[in-house]
């Protein structure tokens, strides 16, 4: 069993993440807003050295204002509210590891705009 903050954190784009108040890994929502296409092979990866992990999408057939939203934690992907498990590539779920710096680097980050959220997650 966990235990979350109430508040949520985020991150726009690619940086680093301070999770320092969590003893547990809290697995990020990540919502990506097109503003066109975008690439066939977009990345979003937590790039710690010790929880390396990289998931692929492909998002070329998007247009203005489609919505995909990846939950980490259910290891689903929606597009606009609808299940698209189709967007999926490559990869691995990942999570934010309880560290002050979680790296996070996005690869062909064309026409999205990329919001990660959080819960810090704590032990029972």
């Amino acid at each position: 069993p966990r235990r979350y903050l109430q508040t949520t954190s985020s991150q726009t784009g690619a940086g680093t993440i301070d999770n320092s108040k969590a003893d547990y890994r809290s697995f990020p929502t990540i919502t990506i807003t097109a503003a066109g296409a975008g690439s066939a092979t977009y990345a979003i990866q937590n790039a710690t050295a010790y929880a390396a992990r990289s998931l692929t999408l492909n998002l070329s057939g998007l247009v203005n204002t489609d919505v995909v939203v990846v939950d980490m934690a259910a290891q689903t992907i929606t597009k606009n509210g609808v299940a698209t498990p189709s967007l999926y590539v490559s990869g691995s779920w990942w999570a934010i590891e309880p560290t002050a710096s979680n790296v996070i680097t996005i690869t062909n980050p064309t026409n999205m705009t990329t919001v990660i959220t959080w819960r810090s997650a704590f032990c029972v």
